[in-house]
């Protein structure tokens, strides 16, 4: 009986062998590509039959036309605008003269795209995050290629973890244009379509275009780091010197012929001649220890909300802190917009919101509530153990999951009245910025509303976004607080934040007035955890047209010990820090090199150091005019190892005794002037 078995499965797995013997045999083909370009590829060149058998290509995908043996693709920025990776793969499979295929004819064709920089990622602190050139924060895009389990690496805490807190958030504008006609950009997921497109605009005195070959060029980002303008600044003298590409090409202009704006990113003007020349010294001006800049617009067919375009240019940039013993810093990924109207219309009535989908490690398990005073929505997760329904899921951080606050910092200034408005009052001021502070007409908004969005809200209409930035549900309802209760509300699920209840217009809510989602429903009965989005939003104003408005806001994590109750108290000290630092000097929060000017003045080598080399302390000699300087020592990765404010008689002393052997830098800043020089570490 065994003899006859065995005689079955070794004529059985021959005749394996000899139908995959009379198989073509595909090998996969790797190309180059770019956007908006045709690429021709002869898939057949490198494959073959063990037989000598003729084969043609039978089936394939993604390409524009075929022959038997070649295939062509054309990669239309419509389609794939939303690349997050530098790579596409298509199938094809074969098949011989005789009809026979198998498993060994099929292959990929595998699309290297240059350049690979439209997108990148910020991984400075505790946090590592993808960044694309068109909007979208953290989305992982439409045609990725990416194996499944890196799904979720694209907002990246603890860094290195392979565990994500948050999928996708968008920025949203909306307001009205006389006459009455609503003007909006929102996007979610950009699956049914997109309001914004990379690049500037082209405007000739408010009279708006975009042409098509500007989305390809600007479909980039630019990742630059402190150290590396140090870098850059230390060896502009050396022979030979080239910045690195990200500071080489600093978008620091537009094209004028197109009537785009002279000046776009940011930079630091060292001969102030206006105009960006690395190679003379001039550096890009970054927030953080590590930032992204990218520039996007709205000026097409609105296809994602159907809203009519508003005209308006966006300057992002995202960065971080490399501050480990700064927990609140370390823990924190910042983002600057610069909303420039560009166009003739004034909105009025005019809101800007961000639409967040919180993923907290397992998606389907979380809660979401916000924090008025501290101008926050946050998700946290709604179970003790994150995953707990299901165990299997490589995202999920069971046991004391994290909570992610996304913080309003500073919004669009409120309407102008010559006054230093007072804090303290039902309003604005509980969580805004630049109330009695001395300064006339700087108050900026926080976060003046907030509202869940379902899944099941896929309404496509203009009206949808803007009246959910405003906190109205459909059916023109305003947000009610708590199912049970019939008081408008502003905020949803506040917890106990609002201390006067300035988003019920001071109406003290019947029933138990802590909404949160663990006792959401009448009754006291809970929410069932599971996927949440949330829009904050900050407005009325009006954004008129010329005009330009400054957004910042925050991305706070926090990870407890002690459940998601441990995380959420964590998180909001960590904001209360943050909140503390940005509020200090909210114009010029991050950015690295400068006081209070654009311009400085930068000397390199002009510090008088000794001894140099040095053991254990050295000198420097200084002079300024009587005022306090700061001092502060860099290693030659650029991150800082001590700061101190000085008042220099000519001379003064610094240890390096608890410091390795090395090279480092030596930064006096002096008003506007900033002086460096390298010091050597036996």
């Amino acid at each position: 009986m065994k003899s006859n078995i065995f005689a079955f499965l070794l004529l059985f797995t021959s005749n394996i062998l000899i139908i995959a013997q009379n198989n073509p045999v595909a090998v996969n083909d790797t190309s180059i590509a770019k956007l908006v370009e045709y690429v021709t590829v002869n898939v057949t060149d490198n494959d073959y039959h063990p037989t000598g058998l003729e084969f043609i290509i039978d089936d394939a995908d993604g390409y524009f036309s075929k022959t038997e043996s070649t295939l062509t693709f054309y990669f239309d920025y419509e389609k794939y605008y939303s690349l997050y990776y530098d790579t596409l793969e298509f199938s094809y499979r074969l098949v011989d003269e005789s009809g026979n295929s198998g498993p060994e004819s099929e292959a990929s064709v595998i699309f290297i795209f240059q350049p690979s920089n439209f997108s990148d990622t910020i991984d400075i602190g505790n946090i590592s995050a993808a960044v694309s050139s068109y909007g979208p924060l953290f989305w992982p895009g439409l045609t990725n290629n990416y194996p499944e389990e890196e799904i979720y690496n694209h907002f990246e805490f603890p860094k290195g973890s392979g565990k994500q807190l948050n999928y996708v958030t968008n920025l949203w504008v909306g307001g009205i244009d006389k006459p009455e006609t609503l003007r909006l950009a929102a996007e979610r997921y950009r699956q049914d379509g997109i309001d914004y497109w990379s690049g500037p605009l082209n405007s000739n005195n408010g009279i708006l275009t975009i042409d098509t070959t500007t989305p390809i060029i600007w479909h980039r980002v630019w990742k630059v780091s402190s150290a590396e303008i140090r870098h850059h600044l230390l060896n502009l003298d050396e022979e030979g010197y080239q910045p690195i590409e990200s500071i080489a090409t600093w978008p620091a202009h537009g094209d004028t012929e197109k009537y785009q704006s002279h000046n776009l990113a940011p930079y630091v003007d060292v001969d102030g001649n206006d105009f960006y020349e690395p190679l003379k010294g001039d550096y890009p001006l970054i927030k953080g220890d590590q930032c992204i800049f990218f520039i996007f617009n709205d000026w097409r067919q609105h296809t994602s909300s159907l809203g009519e375009p508003i005209g308006i240019e966006v300057h992002a940039m995202v960065y971080g802190f490399d501050e480990p013993e700064n927990e609140a810093l370390f823990n924190t990924l910042f983002i600057n917009y610069k909303l420039i109207n560009r166009s003739l219309h004034t909105l009025e009535n005019a809101y800007v919101g961000f639409f967040s989908d919180f993923d907290l490690g397992y998606y389907a398990d979380d809660y979401v509530g916000c924090d008025v005073v501290r101008s926050t929505i946050f998700g946290y997760n709604g179970t003790e153990v994150d995953g707990e329904n299901k165990p299997d899921f490589p995202g999920s951080y069971g046991n004391n999951p994290p909570a992610l606050g996304l913080v309003m910092l500073g919004g669009p200034y409120l309407e102008p009245n010559d006054e230093d408005d007072p804090s303290g009052g039902c309003d604005e001021s509980i969580n805004g910025i630049g109330f009695a502070d001395g300064i006339v007409d700087n108050e900026r908004f926080g976060m003046t509303n907030s509202t869940m969005i379902y899944f099941h809200e896929y309404i496509f209409e203009p009206n949808f976004y803007y009246d959910r930035m405003k906190s109205i549900l459909q059916d023109n309802v305003p947000q009610k607080y708590r199912l049970d209760v019939n008081t408008p509300s502003k905020f949803c699920l506040p917890w106990n934040t609002d201390p006067c209840w300035w988003g019920t217009n001071e109406i003290i809510p019947s029933g138990n007035p802590d909404w949160r989602e663990e006792t959401a429903n009448p009754g006291g009965v809970p929410s069932v955890p599971g996927d949440r989005n949330m829009i904050s939003s900050m407005g009325p104003f009006t954004f008129e047209a010329f005009s330009t408005e400054y957004i910042d806001i925050a991305f706070v994590a926090a990870r407890g010990d002690d459940g998601p109750f441990s995380s959420v108290e964590l998180m909001k000290i960590y904001i209360d820090t943050i909140r503390g630092r940005f509020i200090l000097d909210p114009d010029n929060f991050g950015n690295q090199w400068l006081g209070t000017e654009e311009k400085v003045q930068v000397s390199k080598n002009t510090l008088k150091i000794s001894p140099n080399p040095v053991k254990s302390e050295f000198w420097i000699d200084y002079t300024s005019d009587g005022r306090e300087v700061t001092l502060s020592l860099h290693d030659i990765y650029g991150r800082e190892i001590s700061r101190k404010q000085v008042q220099p008689d000519g001379s003064f002393s610094m240890s390096v005794d608890h410091l390795k052997k090395g090279i480092y830098i030596v930064s006096i800043v002096d008003g506007t002037n900033i002086f460096t020089a390298k010091v050597i570490k036996e």
